[in-house]
């Protein structure tokens, strides 16, 4: 029989690196036992839908008051500032609570904070019916603070849960199907809301908005307990031991990658957020209905293609060389969009979506790469901020800007260069260090057989088979190590003969 000590392992390459020869060191299995993700179960796919469902929840009830705006407005007599505070309780905290949530999640583990983070998002939702079925709005005001205080923490929680089952394989196509089912909520919402008011008044538009969030709650349950049936024994989810100033000692490629994320994203969202303005003042004089069913193209095109493109991103990696191309495009367009003289900016926009979706498709897969797994949670947490508080400050740039367009579009370009130069950096770190951003498919697969145990021979030659796929020359290094280590190692021995 195998004998447990005589198991040894090697070390994974965002340790070590394995580029230049990527077996530097073993180590005894039971001595220092590398984190393992869920097996690949097909239950992975039902905590897929579970989690998109999850999302779908949260989205509908936070566009609900949007869907509804007029109504709302005078069944509550509120003002113009009344109604966008309760979209603002609800973005500013999550400047900053992402993080928190995230270090939450990996502090105290992912299905106990989930839990409550659905718990706190259920009792807004709840509070938010109770506020306009009254007519309070103080009542509402505060189911949206809650509501508030959850939401960006269980995305950030169901996004490490999804990568901890598809880490290696399908993981960019897992995060496109969830942001295509998060994104569905919001369009449901948007038509089916003004149909439900129609039928039978606003009050029953947030108690239909409060029935998604309780089944959102029950997915949640059920992913919780999917999610420990599928944990291999003996892993222990949580870290008692982080510490808030632990986010700093993540490494600078995920510094670096956070703030391509924070620049690539602003080259779209604040754009999105005065598009109608600007086609109208371009192409649609006096049209604001052409002028928002021209807007909604790079959303739509950036929902529905989000799952094709994340198939893509697993089948040829290269998270980095997207970042790259991406920047570049980005310029291109709203170069394009602002000092060329188009006949329509349908293609431009068409563009523009399909660049938004690629690199969507491509950074949130690349953050698991380049962390360590242990600390999903917190860096998600932490890009998922850096994000916010982008998102918080640029469209308030542009509209400070605006009405000057060119001007708003050299704000894009120069967001896209800054997002170049930090993809370029993020290109320059992963090539002299542990090179873990644009692997391909087989060299995942190598980077999954490199973190189990050696036990023989046959799963020696099948780690040399995988490795010749793409790097030839580490088979000599392998040799090497088993020309060294003899059988003492790489057999499967009775010591006692």
């Amino acid at each position: 029989m195998p004998s447990k000590e005589r198991s040894y392992s090697c070390p994974i390459p965002s340790e070590t690196g394995y580029y230049g020869g990527f077996i530097k060191s073993i180590r005894p299995v039971d001595e220092d036992p590398i984190e393992e993700n869920y097996s690949p179960s097909p239950f992975r796919w039902l905590i897929l839908v579970l989690a998109g469902l999850l999302l779908f929840g949260r989205n509908y009830n936070y566009d609900t008051p949007a869907a509804v705006k007029g109504p709302l407005s005078n069944d509550l007599v509120i003002s113009e500032s009344q109604y966008s505070l309760l979209f603002s309780v609800y973005s500013l905290p999550n400047i900053f609570l992402p993080f928190l949530g995230g270090f939450l999640i990996d502090k105290y583990g992912t299905s106990s904070t989930m839990g409550y983070f659905t718990l706190i998002c259920m009792i807004g939702s709840l509070l938010s019916a109770l506020g306009v079925q009254f007519r309070v709005y103080w009542i509402l005001l505060c189911g949206r603070i809650l509501f508030g205080l959850g939401g960006e923490c269980i995305s950030v929680g169901q996004t490490k849960i999804v990568a901890k089952c598809f880490f290696g394989g399908d993981l960019a196509l897992a995060l496109g199907v969830t942001l295509f089912v998060e994104r569905l909520g919001s369009v449901i919402t948007e038509l089916l809301s003004p149909l439900i008011y129609t039928l039978y008044g606003t009050d029953w538009v947030f108690w239909i908005s409060f029935i998604s969030s309780l089944a959102s709650s029950f997915c949640c349950i059920f992913i919780i307990l999917m999610e420990k049936i599928l944990r291999p024994p003996g892993i222990i989810e949580k870290d008692p031991e982080l510490k808030v100033g632990d986010a700093f000692k993540l490494n600078k490629q995920f510094w670096i990658l956070s703030f391509v994320i924070c620049f690539l994203y602003g080259t779209v969202i604040p754009f999105i957020v005065v598009e109608s303005s600007f086609l109208q003042s371009f192409w649609y004089k006096g049209d604001p209905q052409k002028a928002g069913q021209t807007m909604s193209i790079p959303d739509g095109i950036s929902s529905f293609c989000a799952p094709i493109f994340g198939i893509l991103v697993d089948k040829i990696g290269w998270q980095g060389h997207i970042c790259v191309f991406s920047s570049i495009s980005m310029a291109l367009i709203h170069l394009a969009l602002g000092f060329y003289s188009l006949s329509s900016p349908i293609i431009p926009l068409c563009l523009l979506g399909l660049i938004y979706t690629i690199y969507s498709s491509a950074v949130w897969p690349a953050v698991v790469a380049v962390t360590p797994e242990k600390h999903w949670g917190l860096a998600y947490g932490v890009a998922t901020s850096i994000l916010n508080a982008s998102c918080a400050l640029f469209p308030l740039i542009v509209s400070f800007i605006a009405p000057n367009w060119w001007a708003v579009e050299l704000f894009f370009i120069f967001l896209s260069i800054i997002a170049l130069i930090f993809s370029l950096a993020l290109e320059i770190v992963d090539y002299l260090g542990p090179r873990t951003i644009n692997l391909t498919e087989p060299e995942r697969e190598l980077k999954l057989k490199q973190s189990k145990p050696l036990e023989s021979d046959e799963e020696l030659m099948e780690l040399i088979d995988i490795s010749n796929k793409y790097r030839s020359h580490t088979v000599d290094k392998v040799w090497m190590l088993k020309k060294h280590t003899q059988n003492r190692i790489l057999y499967s021995h009775d010591w006692s003969r």
